[in-house]
């Protein structure tokens, strides 16, 4: 999944596709990660092996806004 997410992201953003950067974090780890990518402005995916359920954005912090969809239970 992760490399479909990559060539959808080179077909629609072609000239940006270079500033994405793509990091794989367990939900169980995301909320007690130390990666410095999850506390800033950006987008986030939730997929499983085939479906690509939650996509989402926040302009402060990422982590803080996914977590608020799992602890809510929404898609």
């Amino acid at each position: 999944m992760e490399q479909r997410i990559k060539q959808v992201l080179n077909l629609y953003f072609t000239s940006y596709a270079d500033k994405f950067t793509i990091t794989t974090i367990p939900v169980k780890e995301g909320r007690h990660t130390n990666n410095p990518l999850v506390i800033r402005p950006g987008i986030y995916i939730f997929w499983t092996e085939n479906t690509i359920w939650k996509v989402g954005k926040h302009l402060i912090n990422v982590r803080k806004r996914s977590l608020q969809h799992i602890g809510d239970n929404t898609k």
